[in-house]
Formats: C-alpha cells, sequence, structure tokens
C-alpha cells in the first residue's frame, strides 16, 4: 500500500471555532499483489474447507465398514441317521424306523447360515467369541487384479432328462452363449437368438459367430454362420414381451441360408463397429480376485435394536420327544439376523491396479462357506462350493450338470481359511476398447449341496432319503461371494488428445483416430449424474466407505411344483380395509 507516513484525520469542528464538518475521501493506491518466495518459505492453506478436499484427494488409505443382512429361505429338507448331533439341530422330530432304529428328518437350524454363532454346533464345541465369527462363513477384502479368458463353461437350455441335456459348451473369450428359434417379422423369415444374460447389443451394431475349438455343441446343432457369414448386423431386438429386448436378436434370413432347427446353439462377439473391428470388438472374461486381508483383519458383530420384515420360525422339543440323552430345546428354522462388519487394517490403495493396469476404482467384499459342521458335500481335493454363473443356477425344477464338475480351487477343508494373496474367480464380464469400461454379464456363484455322505454306517445328512413318512425337497444353495464396494468412480464421457504428455498413464491409443483415449477420475463427492459418483467420511487421514450388503443364500430347489416367493410379500388387506 502507498501513505508510508502516519495520517491524522480530524474533524473540522475541532479544528477552530467556525469550521464544518466535512466528508472526506482518502484515495489509496496497490502496488503490488504478490511477494516473492523466498527459499526455505512455506505456503500454508488457511481454508480449512480446501485443506480438507486437498487432503481427501491426496489419501490413498481406506478402512472398509457395513451392515451384512443374510437373507435365506430354508426349504430344503433332509434326513440322517445320527440321532445325536443332527437331530438336536434339525426343525422335525425324530422318526422311527420298523428297525428300531431311528432317523431324524427336517429342515436344519438356521445356526447353520447365520455369520455369527453363540452356542457351538456340536456339543463338543465350546463357545469362542473369535471362533464363532468362523463356524458357518469367513470374509475378507478383495480387488480384481487381473482376468482370465480361459475359463470353460456350459450352457444348458433344455435339462429335461438327465444325460440329454441340450446345450453349448464354450470358453469365457468366445462370448455370449444362445439358442435360436425360427420366426416370422413382419412377414419374413428370421432366426432369433436367444440369450440367458443381458447381450449388451444396440440397434445398428453387429455379431460375430465363433468357430473355435472350444465351442462345442451338446446334443443340439451348433450355428456357425448366417446367410453364409459369420459377421451379421441385428435387425431388430426383442419381441412383444415386456424387456425382452435385452435377451433376444433377431437375424433376417436372405432366403439363400442354410436351415436351422429350433434349439441350436452357438456363441457370439458383441461387433460395434466393421470399419474398426480390432478397437470395436468386445472381449469376454472372467475376473480374478485377489484377497488383501488375513482372518485376524475384521470384526463382526451383532447389530442391535434392529427389526426384521420376515417373522421368526422355530419349534421347542421336550426331554422325551428328543434324541437318546436329549434335552429340551428349541430349533429355529428361519430368523433374519444383521450383523455390522469392519476391518482393522489401512488398506493403501496407490499398492495396487486393477486388471486393466487402471487405479482401484471398486475393492470389493468377499464372502465364503467356512463348512466348520461338516454340513455341505466336500468335493475331490477338499473342496465345498461348486463354481458357476447365472445361467447354471436356474431353481426351475432340473438338475445343471455344469456346477458339480468345476471348483473353486482354494475354498479347502474347514478352517484352512483363505489368506491374503489367494485368488478367487469373479465375475464373468465383456470389455470394450472403444467404450473404455467394463460390463458385468454374470457375477460368479457357489453351489451348497448338503453332505449326503454314509461314515461308520450312519448318514450324516440326506436330502434324497425316501422315507414314506416325510416329504423332502432335493438341490442345493447358491449364494453370491463377491460384493462391490464403490471408492471411485470414471467418467460417462470419454476424453482425447493428440499429446501424450497430457494424458494419464492408463490411456489407450487409437489407430483409427489416432488419439489418446480415455475416461477420468471424478473427484470424492463429485457426481457427474445422480449416481455416478463416490462421497464418503474421510477422517484421520483415512476414507472410510459404507456398504450395506444383502447377503442372499438362495434355493436351487429341485421340485416342479415348488415356486419362489418374492423378498417382500404384498399385504392382502391395505390400512383403508
Amino acid at each position: 500500500m502507498g501513505y508510508q507516513e502516519t495520517i491524522r484525520i480530524v474533524r473540522g469542528s475541532q479544528k477552530y471555532v467556525g469550521s464544518q464538518d466535512k466528508d472526506l475521501f482518502i484515495p489509496y493506491s496497490l502496488e503490488n499483489s504478490t511477494r516473492t518466495m523466498i527459499e526455505g518459505d512455506r505456503n500454508l492453506v488457511l481454508n480449512l474447507q480446501d485443506q480438507y478436499f486437498r487432503e481427501r484427494e491426496d489419501s490413498n488409505i481406506y478402512r472398509l465398514y457395513g451392515k451384512l443382512k443374510p437373507m435365506v429361505e430354508n426349504i430344503i429338507s433332509g434326513c440322517t441317521y445320527d440321532p445325536i448331533f443332527m437331530s438336536n439341530n434339525l426343525y422335525y422330530d425324530p422318526i422311527p424306523l420298523s428297525d428300531g432304529d431311528s432317523v431324524a428328518c427336517g429342515y436344519p437350524s438356521a445356526d447353520f447360515f447365520k455369520f455369527l454363532t453363540y452356542t457351538g454346533l456340536t456339543s463338543a464345541h465350546m463357545y469362542s467369541e473369535l471362533e464363532s465369527t468362523r463356524e458357518n462363513w469367513y470374509i475378507c477384502q478383495s480387488y480384481v487384479d487381473s482376468h482370465n479368458n480361459q475359463i470353460p463353461m456350459e450352457y444348458y437350455y433344455d435339462k429335461e432328462t438327465t444325460g440329454l441335456e441340450k446345450g453349448v459348451s464354450f470358453m469365457a473369450s468366445d462370448g455370449i452363449p444362445f439358442y435360436v428359434k425360427n420366426v416370422k417379422i413382419q412377414g419374413k423369415s428370421a432366426l432369433q437368438l436367444v440369450c440367458p444374460v443381458d447381450h449388451g447389443l444396440n440397434m445398428g451394431e453387429y455379431i460375430i459367430l465363433q468357430n473355435t475349438v472350444s465351442v462345442v455343441s451338446i446334443n443340439s446343432g451348433l450355428v456357425t454362420t448366417i446367410n453364409n457369414s459369420n459377421e451379421l448386423p441385428v435387425f431388430s431386438l426383442g419381441d412383444q414381451t415386456y424387456g425382452s429386448e435385452s435377451k433376444l436378436i433377431n437375424i433376417i434370413l436372405n432366403g439363400q441360408s442354410q436351415i436351422f432347427n429350433d434349439g441350436d446353439v452357438g456363441v457370439f462377439l458383441r461387433l460395434i463397429d466393421p470399419q474398426n473391428r480390432t478397437e470395436t470388438t468386445s472381449q469376454y472374461y472372467v475376473h480374478n480376485h485377489r484377497i488383501i486381508s488375513t482372518p485376524e483383519n475384521y470384526e463382526l458383530d451383532n447389530c442391535a435394536f434392529e427389526s426384521s420384515l420376515y417373522s421368526k420360525k422355530f419349534k421347542s422339543f421336550q426331554a422325551n420327544n428328543s434324541p437318546t440323552n436329549g434335552v429340551d430345546h428349541t430349533v429355529i428354522k428361519e430368523d433374519t439376523n444383521s450383523y455390522l462388519w469392519n476391518f482393522n487394517n489401512d488398506l493403501d490403495t496407490s499398492d495396487y491396479n486393477d486388471n486393466l493396469g487402471r487405479p482401484l476404482s471398486d475393492l470389493y467384499l468377499s464372502v465364503f462357506a467356512v463348512n466348520e459342521s461338516f454340513l455341505w458335500k466336500t468335493k475331490t481335493g477338499g473342496n465345498c462350493a461348486g463354481l458357476g454363473w447365472s445361467w447354471n443356477f436356474k431353481p426351475d425344477g432340473k438338475v445343471d450338470p455344469y456346477p458339480n464338475t468345476i471348483t473353486e480351487s482354494n475354498l479347502l477343508t474347514p478352517y484352512n481359511l483363505p489368506q491374503s494373496g489367494d485368488t478367487f474367480t469373479g465375475a464373468f464380464v465383456e470389455y470394450n476398447q472403444w467404450e473404455l469400461g467394463e460390463r458385468i454379464i454374470s457375477e460368479s456363484y457357489h453351489k451348497l449341496t448338503f453332505n449326503d455322505i454314509e461314515t461308520n454306517g450312519m448318514l450324516f445328512f440326506d436330502p434324497g432319503v425316501d422315507f414314506s413318512t416325510f416329504s423332502e425337497i432335493k438341490g442345493g444353495y447358491k449364494y453370491q461371494p463377491h460384493h462391490r464396494i464403490p471408492i471411485l468412480e470414471k467418467s460417462n464421457t470419454i476424453s482425447v488428445s493428440k499429446n501424450y504428455q497430457l494424458v494419464p498413464e492408463y490411456a489407450t491409443f487409437s489407430t483409427y483416430e489416432e488419439l489418446w483415449r480415455w475416461r477420468d477420475t471424478l473427484p470424492i463427492g463429485f457426481f457427474e449424474t445422480q449416481i455416478n459418483g463416490v462421497d464418503y467420511p474421510f477422517v484421520n487421514g483415512a476414507h472410510y466407505p459404507y456398504t450395506t450388503i444383502d447377503f442372499k443364500i438362495v434355493p436351487i430347489v429341485i421340485d416342479k411344483d415348488y415356486v419362489p416367493k418374492p423378498i417382500i410379500q404384498l399385504p392382502t388387506i391395505d390400512d383403508c380395509e
């Protein structure tokens, strides 16, 4: 500022008698608005809000926490010859047989599905707070560090006759499976491709039929060309059924095409632009999840004071209606519990990149069955979970042979828990280089089947035992092991630049456009749309993303008369009645 000397202002009436008071204006001049930084000086942000956002954007430390809400419909029953253990953990009474032995038939106790047990599942197991969190399930942190396109898959559209199922086997890299129907569209002959999952196609796009050595039809004809070509434009999507656009693809036949039978099968890739086939043909693969926590890194507690939409079902047994040396006990068939989970380790995401070499935008809560009670069947190699995708686990009363033939190699015998560094199979994914984004085609699922192995003359638990006094439902359960926790989101807009010095390290170069292309990472707290963005607490240098996970343990019943109940039952009357 100017005016280095002191300025003294005096009212006019105080100068001399008769002087008048006047409004005075003193002009000032701004000499300089900057100051030269001297070596050793430090710059300090005085605005606390700016400092908070700066620290939050620079931090890569995460601590995950949230709520876990298991939901199970316990409807698969069975029988066992073990009158002491299982009878105390079944919903129904033991049934005496003609030879004097007894067999217990009914539904397993809900304790076999709980994440936190308060009593041992057998008389030999005393309660331990640490071990109780691992009696049935184990949770851990994971991320997608790589992918594999050589995962074998099978799709059966017809499972009516065992051994004569109709479908196709293929590798993940081959794309999306389908079977065909001959239809008429606008008076023209057409072939309709029926997909078991969302195909991801839009009008104006193309499909490429696959004819690799891994694509093998099962009791069906194989479709490798239509209209004498394997590259075909999409004529239309869907039929008159609501929502069918995502599953049905219509191809017009030109009159010179070979004849196809209803039920012929095939596999295709999605193609956006035939003029840029290399960059616009979708790739298909399966995520690989890597565990980045240890069994000591998490804590699990009951969520208190929370009521459920579902009623509790239980039955009490008196001592005289219990197994040998039995005591009064209560068996809970169905109950809904909520748990609070959190990890106590600081997770530095700067140490990791995802399967495409980009900074991590997702972490995962992975949940695995522990099988400490040996209720679930153990497969070859000690494995208790069958692996499959959405089309392998349909509650349609028909057995799909595929989930019983492939297993997760790291799900071993009880208490051999997954450790940091172990890898597990994740979702089936489509990636398109032109769109620079992944699309989840199907999450991976694990199947649990009751242990029906006979040991020392006693059957552990068999859902297939045929006793005239009891009606059982065969089958198993499925659950989704990996649950996404978004920590960053990518922009919906693709950015481009010619200067490689101005692009992020994960940008890709398009030879078709001769430009670098990428999607920017959105700042935390900024939402590009109502759903595209993330925001969560930042305290003491760490991010705290919160996630509520509905963990569904879904029955896969082998009963054609069974109709799955909706998750929320609609009321029969409303408040006005």
